[in-house]
C-alpha cells in the first residue's frame, strides 16, 4: 500500500522537491518501516541513469483488456545503450528470444524453429529518458501549490521496448494535451524501496482515448521503473498494462554470450531488409553527408542535440534530428517520398501551408508537405502552440 505525505507536513513536503538533487537533506520513512529514502531529485534521477551500466531482472507483464487476462513473464538482460536478450520464459507469443546488440537483431519463434535477423541497431535505450523530465517538472513548480499535480508532461511508453519493437502496443491517438503528474509518496516492490509517480491526462485535445492513466514505482536508489501501470479506454473497453521487475540486480557482470546469439543448425534463417541509418556527431556533418537540406528548428537554447541521422533505403530517404532538455524532447524528419497515415488529424497550417495535427501516445506531431517533400516535428513535453511555432520556424527550407 502506497504511504503517502501526512497532510500536517505540506511545507516540509515542498522544501524537500524544490531542493532539487540535494542527498540527506530530509529523509522520508518507507514502507519497509524503519528504512528512510529520499524524496525524488531529477538531478539525482539523471545522474543514477546516467551511470547505471544495466540490470538483469524477471519481467511479468499482464495485459487485461474488456473481460481478457493475458500474462507474460520474461528473463531480461539489458546493457545500456549496447544490447539487450530478452528470454520469453511463459505466455502468448511467437518470439521466444530477442538479442539484440550493435550490430542486429535476433528473433527466435522455438515452435516455428525460425531465426529472424534484423540488420539494423537493435539495442534502443529503456525508455527510461523521460523519467528525469517528468520529476523535472514536478519538482518545478513543487512550490506552485500543495498537493497540486504538475501539468504540460508526458508519460512513458506502455513497457520498455524488446530490441526496438515494443513489448506492448500503447494506445492509438492517446491524447498529450494536458497531462499531469503527481509524487504519491512510497512503496515496495520485489524488496526494494521505490517512489510512487503518477501521469494521468487532465483533459484537452480531440483523442479516442479517454481516461489515460499511468503509475511508476521507481527504484528509491536507481530511478529504474520496478512496476508501471498504464490505463486507458478506447471503444468503450479499458485497458491496463502492468509490468512488474523482481529478482533485479543492477549492474550485473554479463557474459559475453549473453548478448550473442547463434541459430540451431536445422533452423529456418531469415533476413530482413531494413534501411541504412548512419548516426552524425553533429548537423555539420549530416548536411555535408545528406543529399537534402537539413534545416533546425528554432529552439531555446537550453535544448541540446541527442542525434542527427540520415536513412536511406528502397522505399524512404529520411533525415532526423532529435534534442532534448530537462523537460522535453523534440525530433524533425524531412521524409521522401510523402507518407500518407491512415489516422485523422485536426487541420492547422504551417508556414501558410496545410498541415495536420495529431496526438499519438506520449507524442504530439505536426506534418506538412512541401514541393513532394514531408515535414514533421514530435514532441513531448511541447504545448500545441509552442509546437506550431518550431514548425513555422521550419517552414519548407
Amino acid at each position: 500500500m502506497v504511504e503517502r505525505s501526512s497532510p500536517r507536513r505540506p511545507l516540509l513536503l515542498v522544501a524537500l522537491l524544490v531542493l532539487v538533487g540535494v542527498v540527506g537533506v530530509g529523509l522520508l520513512v518507507g514502507a519497509t518501516g524503519g528504512e528512510s529514502v529520499r524524496q525524488p531529485s531529477a538531478e539525482d534521477a539523471a545522474a543514477q541513469l546516467r551511470s547505471l551500466d544495466g540490470f538483469a531482472a524477471t519481467r511479468e507483464t499482464v495485459i487485461e483488456r474488456g473481460n481478457e487476462t493475458h500474462r507474460t513473464v520474461d528473463r531480461v538482460h539489458r546493457r545500456f545503450g549496447d544490447a539487450v536478450r530478452i528470454e520469453r520464459r511463459s505466455g502468448p507469443g511467437r518470439v521466444d528470444l530477442v538479442v539484440a546488440n550493435a550490430s542486429g537483431r535476433w528473433q527466435y519463434d522455438r515452435d516455428a524453429n525460425t531465426a529472424t535477423w534484423y540488420d539494423v541497431n537493435g539495442s534502443a535505450g529503456a525508455g527510461f529518458d523521460r523519467i528525469p523530465q517528468l520529476l523535472a517538472r514536478l519538482n518545478r513548480t513543487a512550490d506552485a501549490a500543495d498537493g497540486a499535480p504538475t501539468r504540460g508532461v508526458s508519460p512513458l511508453p506502455v513497457v520498455p521496448a524488446a530490441g526496438g519493437n515494443a513489448s506492448v502496443d500503447g494506445p492509438a491517438g492517446a491524447a498529450t494535451d494536458g497531462y499531469a503528474v503527481s509524487y504519491e509518496g512510497t512503496d515496495t516492490v520485489g524488496g526494494r524501496d521505490v517512489f510512487v509517480v503518477s501521469v494521468s491526462h487532465a483533459g484537452g485535445g480531440a483523442t479516442p482515448v479517454a481516461n489515460y492513466t499511468q503509475t511508476l514505482w521507481l527504484d528509491a536508489e536507481r530511478y529504474v521503473p520496478l512496476k508501471r501501470q498504464t490505463g486507458w479506454t478506447q471503444g468503450g473497453e479499458r485497458t491496463v498494462v502492468t509490468a512488474t521487475y523482481t529478482n533485479v540486480t543492477f549492474d550485473p557482470e554479463f557474459p559475453a554470450e549473453t548478448f550473442r546469439f547463434q541459430p540451431p543448425t536445422n533452423a529456418t534463417v531469415e533476413r530482413a531488409v531494413a534501411p541504412d541509418q548512419q548516426r552524425y556527431g553533429s548537423v555539420v556533418a549530416l548536411r555535408a553527408a545528406a543529399s537534402m537540406s537539413v534545416p533546425e528548428p528554432n529552439l531555446p537554447a537550453d535544448f541540446v542535440l541527442a542525434s542527427a541521422t540520415r536513412t536511406d533505403g528502397e522505399r524512404v530517404t529520411s533525415v532526423g534530428l532529435r534534442y532534448v532538455n530537462a523537460t522535453a524532447t523534440v525530433e524533425f524528419a524531412k521524409i521522401e517520398p510523402v507518407y500518407r497515415p491512415s489516422t485523422e488529424g485536426e487541420r492547422v497550417t504551417v508556414a501558410g501551408r496545410a498541415a495536420t495535427y495529431r496526438t499519438l501516445g506520449p507524442d504530439r506531431s505536426v506534418v506538412w508537405t512541401c514541393d513532394g517533400t514531408q515535414y514533421k516535428l514530435t514532441t513531448t513535453g511541447v504545448d500545441r502552440a509552442e509546437l506550431l511555432a518550431l514548425a513555422d520556424s521550419v517552414g519548407c527550407r
